[in-house]
């Protein structure tokens, strides 16, 4: 994958840790290896929230790149960051269609965001990231 431009691999939490480390120690260094956490949509409100806090604290002790948290959720972002530490980046998704914004998931200490539909969906591209950016 990293000969394809990848630079990191993400794998969902509820694998739990020993097959988190699997993929950590499959990837040698490689490639980062995320840990998705929770959901975006309101079946993740149900599903992974409830467990996102313990993913995220397995997660932290394992070398990870980095965790998911919800976009949409700053609150959530800034719980989640709490926990995982300074170090290792957050990639938030749920920025645009689902309500999260760009500049929230920033300040509640996401490092990127993930934008889909708010900009494939969207009659011109480049006026909805602009917006986006604006908002």
């Amino acid at each position: 994958m990293k000969e394809a431009g990848a630079a990191a691999v993400m794998v969902h939490g509820i694998v739990g840790p020993d097959a988190i480390q699997d993929c950590i120690d499959t990837a040698a260094g490689e490639l980062g290896v995320i840990v998705q956490l929770e959901l975006t949509h309101p079946g993740g409100l149900i599903f992974t929230q409830p467990i996102a806090a313990d993913m995220a604290a397995a997660a932290a002790v394992l070398d990870i790149f980095g965790v998911q948290a919800p976009g949409n959720r700053p609150e959530r972002i800034r719980e989640i960051r709490a926990i995982v530490g300074p170090e290792p980046i957050i990639v938030c998704c749920g920025v645009g269609a689902q309500g999260g914004t760009y500049h929230q998931a920033l300040k509640a200490g996401g490092t990127y965001v993930i934008v889909g539909r708010a900009i494939y969906n969207a009659a011109d591209p480049k006026k909805a990231v602009q917006a986006l950016l604006r908002a």
